[in-house]
């Protein structure tokens, strides 16, 4: 289905087209159709244009691996640079995909071929597209630090030194999600949570943990 006024409205309010002028994208809005995937389901790479980016309109999503490790969670509006939408003949089977979490997920795909005029005729545009590649590549950097850590406890360390800007990480989500988000089982999770804390480096209280010490977390890991 085409997009409503809203959803055109979220759209133009994506990192990607922030400081653009939009006055003459009328077409090109116009030509985007809508995607709506139900809670829960993954998102199918057959939906999905060849060489295309995807666009999260509303609802919030997950980004995990075939086994449930979670990566990241996104709300609406987000633009998301995934090489197994763009290149699919190049994605393995056991690539990640995008997951609906608690309701509905509308998407929009913008496909390379209809934003190359746009991106020949507003520098903008250009520039925010590079900013958001960048970033993505930042943000998969943090993952693989993670994911190589040496031990479970220091998965869990990274983990909160990357999410917790105000060294405090708010685990609302459930212990379950973040034991799936550092690949270990929830007894791991717990003892390595009783190991940063017997080590006074983190706190725990209510839905929160909170960072002690943000210097001795990271001499903690130097150690390692």
């Amino acid at each position: 289905m085409p997009l409503t006024a809203s959803q055109t409205r979220s759209l133009l309010q994506s990192p990607l087209f922030n400081g653009c002028n939009t006055e003459h994208y009328a077409s090109f809005l116009q030509s985007l159709d809508t995607y709506v995937l139900p809670r829960g389901e993954m998102l199918p790479t057959s939906v999905v244009p060849e060489s295309s980016l995807i666009i999260l309109l509303s609802g919030e999503v997950e980004y995990r691996t075939v086994n449930g490790t979670l990566f990241f969670t996104k709300k609406a509006p987000y633009t998301f640079h995934l090489s197994a939408f763009v290149h699919k003949d190049q994605a393995p089977a056991y690539f990640p995909t995008l997951q609906a979490r608690k309701t509905i997920a509308v998407l929009t795909f913008l496909p390379i071929a209809k934003l190359l005029p746009l991106l020949r005729t507003d520098s903008a545009l250009a520039l925010n597209l590079l900013r958001l590649q960048s970033e993505s590549i930042y943000h998969l950097t943090d993952i693989s630090c993670r994911f190589s850590a040496s031990s479970p406890s220091a998965r869990l360390a990274i983990l909160l030194l990357q999410q917790s800007a105000a060294n405090q990480m708010d685990v609302s989500f459930g212990i379950a999600n973040l034991a799936r988000t550092l690949d270990v089982s929830r007894a791991t999770l717990y003892r390595s949570l009783s190991e940063l804390e017997a080590l006074g480096l983190i706190e725990r209280f209510g839905k929160f943990i909170q960072i002690v010490d943000r210097e001795q977390l990271l001499h903690y890991l130097d150690t390692l």
